[in-house]
């Protein structure tokens, strides 16, 4: 049993205060099962002697590949206790990227349970698998080593302007002045309860996972079929006071018929947020802006926003964390890029590349370039302006177009390729759209299958559009601002006839129906079946709110993904006709 409080260094001990204050308090609920503080000490004892059992682990770099649920935390916290850094992966990635990601953080091992262990194997490291019986009954006591300040807490990858994901390496110092920082600046208490519902490969999962542990309040974790569909999350949200979420998502939220309640904190990052959302979500206790890079330890600055707000700013600074803004010129100034110094910083890059990363010239101390413009208000708080260099962000996350242009290039049909966001006239919106020039024909289902094996979702490009040859400015460079809006007929489409092999009788009706409730969810008379859904311009939400029309209507379980995952409406009244 846990009974001795350690001196405060770190998130470890932090933690450690919690279990020994609040034993019998819930820690994690996760599929209506509750796991208190005593018993998160026991399972993280029980992890603790799975690794002690394979050597001095001290300084070396672990893997966790875990379905969703209440051994990630254990798992995080029995890394750390035998002095080991963790890194996160999600089975649910290509199996190439995650290969990717543990070429990079050189695991000594990697620990998976039932559900991942067929996945892990393949990744040429050793793997130990968690049996959930000890797990549930372990009592044995286990000999914690606390993390120094200075040592490696955890790696996430972002994406690489290089063409290859940078893997971000965040100290425990880092860790615990964020969490210290964001408890007091977000009013949080131990009577608090978020929500966990995002990607463990996705930085804010940290936020979501371990903040309200900090405070000796309760994580509430979503289910891998919970936190995919947008219902099951709104439903879960009754029963918690805070979630962190991008403005997509929650426009997504939003489209279910969800409106927060009146003692919901609202955290939002990783996009703009426009004061149009905030207004939609007026019942909420508090909505705010938050603002930082995965380098900069989760989130750098926040701001509570006013429903009077009409330019939301990202706020002031973190404590020890310093915001500088440098001109073109090199000059400090109002207006420029963004360097942030102070404790939030990483250890840098597991490829060692410190491109991005100086020293402050008077104070010495090291500062992460981010490549945001920023502008610093009268009132002392910031806002931001834009990005400095060609990264863009999709869905929230960070994206280097060159990444997902070396994967396009890697594809036989094509010669050269451009990334970007483009206004898209197919459905009024930015799209991640791939511009190609090719050697031979190709479809569009050809190119998403291909890229799919080796980048995650959000890095598959909405549209591709085949181009003679690439406009060039006068210094011989793409001429990125004359390269065509994406629109229905310049956009590469798959064969239409693709499903005629599979000698299929559907029901006209059942076709029809569909075609008729798309048709009143995207406002598009006589909604075509054989066109795809992406040539029409379907969005996320309408994804969404067709996936509950179709199920109420029909009588039948479809999700958003289905749909997503479906050519056009033929297509998907296939896998419904199963």
């Amino acid at each position: 049993m846990c009974t001795s409080k350690p001196e405060i260094k770190t998130f470890m001990s932090a933690l450690w205060n919690k279990i020994v204050t609040h034993k019998d308090s819930d820690a994690i609920i996760c599929n209506g099962q509750k796991t208190s503080y005593q018993s998160l000490y026991r399972q993280c004892s029980y992890i603790n002697n799975l690794l002690s059992e394979q050597g001095n682990l001290h300084g070396q770099t672990v893997g966790i590949m875990l379905e969703r649920g209440s051994v990630l935390v254990p798992a995080m916290l029995g890394c750390w206790s035998v002095g080991a850094s963790f890194y996160p992966l999600d089975s649910d990635h290509p199996l190439e990227r995650i290969q990717q990601y543990t070429s990079m953080a050189n695991p000594l091992l990697i620990i998976a349970d039932k559900t991942t262990v067929n996945v892990a194997k393949q990744l040429n490291c050793k793997v130990i698998e968690i049996d959930e019986v000890d797990l549930n009954t372990w009592e044995q006591e286990c000999r914690i080593q606390f993390p120094e300040p200075h040592e490696l807490a955890y790696i996430l990858y972002t994406s690489g302007s290089t063409g290859t994901p940078k893997g971000v390496k965040i100290s425990h110092r880092s860790l615990l002045n964020f969490m210290a920082s964001m408890s007091e600046r977000l009013n949080l208490t131990e009577k608090d309860t978020s929500l966990a519902h995002s990607t463990v490969c996705f930085d804010v999962s940290i936020f979501e996972l371990l903040l309200p542990l900090y405070l000796g309040g309760t994580t509430l974790i979503a289910t891998s079929d919970q936190a995919s569909d947008p219902m099951a999350v709104s439903e879960l949200l009754e029963e918690v006071t805070f979630i962190h979420a991008t403005p997509s998502y929650l426009q997504i939220l939003l489209a279910t018929g969800w409106k927060p309640h009146e003692n919901l904190n609202v955290f939002s990052g990783a996009e703009a947020i426009r004061p149009s959302l905030v207004k939609a979500m007026k019942g909420a206790k508090s909505i705010w802006n938050l603002y930082g890079p995965t380098e900069a330890t989760i989130y750098a600055s926040c701001y509570k926003i006013d429903q009077k707000d009409t330019v939301i700013p990202i706020g002031e600074p973190l404590e020890n964390v310093n915001f500088y803004v440098i001109d073109t010129g090199g000059n400090y100034s109002e207006d420029g890029e963004l360097y942030i110094g102070g404790h939030g910083v990483c250890l840098g890059y597991c490829s060692g590349d410190k491109a991005s990363f100086i020293h402050h010239p008077e104070t010495r101390e090291v500062m992460y370039k981010t490549g945001d413009k920023v502008r610093k208000l009268p009132s002392g708080l910031y806002e931001w302006v834009g990005r400095s260099n060609s990264e863009i962000k999709v869905r929230g996350n960070r994206v280097a177009p060159k990444e997902i242009e070396s994967v396009i290039e890697e594809v036989d049909a094509i010669d050269f390729s451009v990334v970007t966001l483009a206004e898209s006239e197919v459905r009024d919106a930015q799209a991640l759209t791939a511009y190609l020039t090719t050697n031979s024909p190709i479809e569009k289902r050809d190119m998403d299958e291909q890229l799919s094996s080796k980048l995650p979702q959000y890095m598959i490009p909405e549209h591709y559009i085949v181009l003679d040859e690439f406009p060039i400015t006068a210094n011989g460079k793409v001429d990125r601002k004359s390269l065509p809006k994406p629109n229905p007929n310049n956009i590469l489409k798959s064969n239409k006839d693709f499903l005629s092999d599979l000698e299929i009788e559907l029901p006209g009706s059942l076709v029809s129906r569909i075609c008729d409730i798309f048709g009143s969810v995207t406002n598009i008379p006589r909604f075509p079946s054989e066109k795809t859904f992406s040539e029409l311009g379907v969005n996320s939400i309408s994804f969404f709110i067709a996936a509950q029309k179709i199920s109420s209507e029909l009588n039948v379980k479809v999700t958003a993904n289905q749909i997503k995952n479906s050519e056009n409406i033929i297509d998907l009244a296939v896998k419904i006709n199963k």
